[in-house]
């Protein structure tokens, strides 16, 4: 609660209550707690902001010692073989640090903390991983209309 009155006073964060029907981080939660387990983590949901204002939040966040989770869907309801093709628009962008290719053809909703996160590596030399890309085709067995998932890692080297 502190760290809440803390965000929206200094960054004059608003509280949207339709914002606590977002549920993509939820199933995140219990790996973070079992791979670090001491590791203090915020959820951010965040809807029209740009990316610059998301980016000082963040930056406030991973300076005070807090994990943040980024979580986006990538591609939406095109054929597994158009996703695939679209999404690794933004693997790449990931794996690049290269914010400058999430305006080629990189769909995700979340794209904004992308970009934040991004900003935040570059910024700070930090090293970004892709560990695993999916779609929900995978799952489903259709690949007529999927939905495109990626989970990253963004550390500094050792």
């Amino acid at each position: 609660r502190e760290l809440i009155g803390t965000l929206q006073k200094q960054f004059a964060l608003v509280y949207e209550k339709e914002a606590h029907l977002e549920h993509s981080t939820e199933t995140q939660f219990p790996f973070l707690k079992h791979y670090f387990p001491k590791k203090k983590v915020v959820e951010i949901v965040y809807g029209k902001t740009n990316s610059t204002k998301l980016e000082e939040v963040v930056a406030y966040l991973i300076d005070n010692n807090y994990g943040v989770i980024i979580s986006t869907d990538l591609s939406h309801f095109y054929t597994k073989q158009e996703a695939e093709q679209l999404d690794k628009i933004c693997i790449e962008a990931v794996s690049k640090r290269d914010t400058s290719l999430l305006e080629k053809g990189c769909q995700a909703c979340g794209k904004r903390g992308v970009r934040a996160v991004l900003d935040i590596a570059n910024r700070n030399n930090l090293q970004t991983e892709p560990l695993y890309y999916n779609t929900s085709a995978d799952m489903t067995q259709d690949d007529s209309k999927v939905v495109g998932y990626l989970s990253s890692i963004i550390y500094k080297e050792a």
